[in-house]
């Protein structure tokens, strides 16, 4: 018998709204705790509006997002907490090494403490 997992992120019917229009429109996926996933789509399909609104970025405007099984679709704060999210960027902030700037994106709060330390 196989083992059911939850899912890390799972959202069924998610609409995001940006200037009072769906940007996305009910769209359902399912990803996997401890792996990858990629998005593809033409530029405008809202993949980074969906990837914000994954991480309490924006606010979800119609469907469910469960984080670890628990119901987050409007609870911004608790997204925002769980799901770490790195938007795309020109270039990299030259004044900083390769850790800090992983340390940055995966928690910032600790990279914050830790860089007020030295201080």
């Amino acid at each position: 018998m196989a083992a059911y997992m939850i899912a890390a992120i799972a959202f069924t019917g998610l609409t995001v709204n940006r200037s009072g229009r769906p940007s996305v429109h009910d769209v359902s996926a399912a990803i996997s705790p401890a792996s990858w996933f990629g998005m593809i789509g033409a530029n405008g399909s809202g993949r980074t509006t969906l990837l914000r609104a994954m991480a309490g970025r924006l606010p979800i405007g119609a469907g469910s997002c469960a984080i670890l099984g628990e119901e987050q679709a409007h609870d911004r704060s608790a997204r925002a907490r769980a799901v770490g999210f790195a938007p795309p960027i020109e270039h990299l902030p030259t004044l900083l090494k390769v850790r800090e700037l992983l340390s940055l994106a995966g928690d910032p709060a600790a990279f914050q403490q830790e860089r007020s330390a030295g201080l």
